[in-house]
């Protein structure tokens, strides 16, 4: 019961990241409890959710099979829904399938080979914790739509949390940042890897708000003139390791990060 409704929060309702920590809990919530069991879905989304599950499952198990352990067993946890859900969508070349569109998923298209790569895409931008963090997989699902031509990226992004109790928030507005401005926020930045809270300096130098730094340093960093970094460790565009910094990452956590890079083909 549990197994299935995670997997209707995860491919229906489209929270992948809740679906990974689903609880019974949220049963006891009658307005969640019959958000589940919708009436009106059809009965055939069932026997397909579980059919996604396990061949989902069956592929994960043999990509984690040459290194079992505790920490790669909660890597499986968090990462089964969400490649579940990208493999999904990339089969049926949107994020915002119906539960009709859901139905067209069957052994001839949901492969195997689709689903170890989507595996492997997650597993090498795997961070410890992020996988149940909406911000962080809205990352990873607007750069697979990217990789990938996964469309409607946007539907996603604009669905109201249905985990939060309470009236509903409404979403930052999004912040404009010149060409002009992001070229002086630019030439203000080091060279990376950049220490703690880069942007706080950068801000009070050029006399603006931590948010205007902040949104035009992710800008630099899609447009490909900076590096992705985290922790102190930079990374390329295929998630390789470029450079870090040697005053705050260990040797233990610079051998963690390469590994999870030198994943199973």
């Amino acid at each position: 019961m549990m197994y299935l409704a995670a997997g209707y929060v995860c491919l229906i309702l489209k929270v992948p990241e809740k679906a990974a920590s689903f609880k019974q809990k949220y049963f006891k919530d009658e307005k969640m409890y019959d958000l589940i069991y919708n009436s009106t879905d059809s009965l055939l989304i069932w026997p397909t959710i579980a059919y996604v599950l396990k061949k989902t499952d069956s592929a994960l198990s043999l990509y984690f099979s040459k290194e079992i352990s505790l920490s790669t067993s909660k890597m499986l946890k968090r990462a089964r829904m969400l490649t579940a859900f990208l493999s999904v969508s990339r089969v049926l070349g949107s994020f915002n399938f119906t539960s009709k569109d859901l139905q067209q998923v069957n052994a001839s298209n949901y492969t195997e080979e689709i689903i170890l790569e989507m595996c492997r895409f997650v597993n090498t931008r795997y961070v410890r914790s992020k996988l149940i963090q909406r911000n962080y997989v809205l990352h990873l699902l607007k750069e697979a739509g990217d990789r990938y031509g996964i469309s409607d990226y946007v539907s996603i992004e604009k669905r109201r949390n249905i985990f939060i109790t309470g009236p509903e928030k409404t979403p930052p507005k999004e912040i404009y940042i010149s060409d002009e401005l992001l070229d002086d926020i630019d030439k203000h930045l080091p060279q990376q890897p950049w220490p703690i809270a880069i942007h706080c300096k950068v801000a009070e130098e050029m006399s603006l708000t931590k948010d205007i730094v902040r949104a035009a340093i992710r800008k630099l960093i899609r447009i490909g003139k900076r590096y992705y970094q985290h922790h102190g460790i930079v990374y390329d565009k295929n998630h390789q390791i470029v450079c870090y910094d040697t005053e705050r990452v260990t040797e233990e956590q610079l051998q963690e990060a390469s590994s999870k890079n030198n994943a199973p083909n």
